[in-house]
């Protein structure tokens, strides 16, 4: 049976979301919230079970990128967003790992963050409206303490692994990452 087409999400007030399945077995997604919009794309097949099954992969596209790192004369890490929107800003989180230790931070004042630890193996950054998208970071010094971290543009992607559908008539039902990973959502064709 072909189920490539356009499907909408029913039953969620003041949300526009679809998905695309093409012919190709790829397909697109969008979903908007307010001034929340997020976007996706990847492939689809159908399961042994009834279901469409959605994957993604953005391969080495990352929301975030170290683009300054110094080892400055001051204790801890300071990290920086010089051109990040103040509102994305707040809503924040960063985890420092360095040996098994775990240092963990969500906004910071005067836009920046800072740390107790003195170095990192490991920075990882997340959004938090972007929570599906977080960036794992590496340090190209070892020595480092001061970081400064810009968003790409692959910041709003939407991530699915797995993600199945059981096909109903001309929709899709299940779980939805995005708003209530306990609830099932109908997309209508």
């Amino acid at each position: 049976m072909d189920y490539s087409g356009e499907y909408y999400l029913t039953g969620v007030m003041e949300t526009g979301c679809g998905i695309n399945l093409k012919s190709d077995h790829t397909f697109d997604f969008f979903y908007a919230y307010g001034a929340l919009d997020r976007h996706g794309y990847g492939t689809w097949k159908e399961t042994d079970t009834n279901e469409i099954e959605l994957n993604t992969s953005y391969g080495s596209q990352t929301p975030f990128t170290i683009s300054k790192e110094e080892n400055r004369n001051h204790s801890g890490i300071i990290i920086f967003f010089p051109d990040y929107n103040k509102i994305l800003l707040r809503e924040t989180k960063i985890n420092i790992f360095k040996n098994g230790i775990e240092e963990e931070q969500i906004s910071g004042d005067d836009d920046k963050f800072r740390f107790k630890i003195e170095h990192a193996d490991k920075i990882v950054v997340t959004c938090l409206f972007y929570f599906d998208n977080t960036a794992q970071l590496v340090p190209a010094n070892a020595d480092s303490n001061y970081f400064e971290i810009l968003p790409n543009q692959n910041l709003p992607l939407t991530h699915f692994k797995n993600a199945k559908y059981r096909i109903e008539e001309n929709a899709l039902i299940g779980k939805f990452h995005l708003l209530d990973d306990f609830k099932k959502y109908r997309f209508e064709k």
